[in-house]
């Protein structure tokens, strides 16, 4: 059977962003990325790739070789037309928003974060990219109230694909801590 993952922001060929993620070469970064998404996916896996794949240098279509499993692209803003046409033999599908379910649980999928995403108060779990963030709950502030969404770029998550079952038991003990509305919705129900 094979498994889920899901990345986002991989920005291979990127000198400016390899810079900015603290690599002195963008084929340096590129390779660590590689060596990564390997060491977790295997060839029968399928990635989930929630935007922004390769910009400058490097061209996606000498990478993909290289990379283990099939791949959707969710794609993002620097994924333009051009390059998606380009690269559509080089995925399964290319799409902008997409929703999944995974062990009973909808996962909606996209490269920008969304405020109120289809489902959120029912448990569904949205995972994004786009803001380059060092904590997958992004700023506490703002996204403390937004209910189960997990960052997915490269940078949050050790440049390594994510296991989506990973990102599923997470929020299964976050649950336990804040039940979603629709939790404490039906509990109040029972006690009439």
């Amino acid at each position: 059977m094979s498994r889920k993952f899901i990345i986002s922001d991989t920005h291979f060929g990127h000198p400016n962003c390899a810079k900015w993620r603290g690599f002195d070469d963008y084929r340096e970064h590129d390779e660590l990325i590689i060596k990564n998404w390997n060491s977790v996916v295997a060839p029968s896996d399928h990635v989930y790739l929630l935007g922004d794949v390769a910009l400058g240098k490097a061209e996606f279509k000498d990478i993909r070789p290289r990379l283990n499993g099939a791949i959707t692209l969710v794609a993002g803003n620097h994924d333009e037309k051009g390059r998606r046409k380009k690269w559509k033999d080089l995925f399964n599908e290319i799409v902008y928003y997409k929703e999944i379910k995974y062990n009973k649980t909808k996962f909606v999928l996209c490269h920008y974060p969304i405020i109120s995403w289809n489902c959120r108060e029912y448990g569904a779990i949205h995972c994004f990219g786009h803001v380059h963030n060092n904590d997958h709950r992004v700023n506490k502030k703002i996204w403390s109230n937004l209910g189960k969404s997990w960052n997915c770029c490269a940078e949050v998550n050790n440049f390594t694909p994510i296991l989506l079952d990973d990102i599923w038991k997470h929020y299964q003990e976050w649950s336990c801590q804040y039940p979603s509305r629709w939790e404490r919705f039906k509990h109040k129900v029972r006690r009439r």
